[in-house]
């Protein structure tokens, strides 16, 4: 009896072994699981900051833009716009060619 008992307790041992060992291995797993997700999340934070200021650039972009767009506008209306002076002008050379035809 003392060698079954002798017998189960070396298989116990066995047991504890292979159970030990796989929880090292296990948690040496695990360090390695901890450290990868660290480094993502560093890395996370790099591409969010780099989000952020994309962001930033973008939103610089339309507004100059929209200040382009407005500047052009601005100066298409100066252009295309004719004084009253210029239109005092025009009117006087029609009356002039008017005038100039009834004779």
């Amino acid at each position: 009896m003392s060698d079954k008992i002798h017998q189960l307790i070396e298989k116990l041992r066995e047991n504890f072994v292979k159970k030990s060992d796989a929880l090292l291995a296990e948690k040496s797993n695990n360090q390695l699981v901890n450290a990868k997700l660290i480094e993502l999340k560093a890395q996370i934070e790099v591409l969010e900051s780099e989000n952020t200021a994309l962001k930033v650039r973008i939103d610089d972009f339309k507004k100059q833009e929209n200040e382009v767009e407005e500047e052009f506008i601005l100066q298409t209306q100066q252009t295309t716009m004719v004084s009253d002076e210029h239109i005092d002008e025009l009117v006087k050379e029609i009356d002039y060619c008017i005038g100039q035809l009834k004779k």
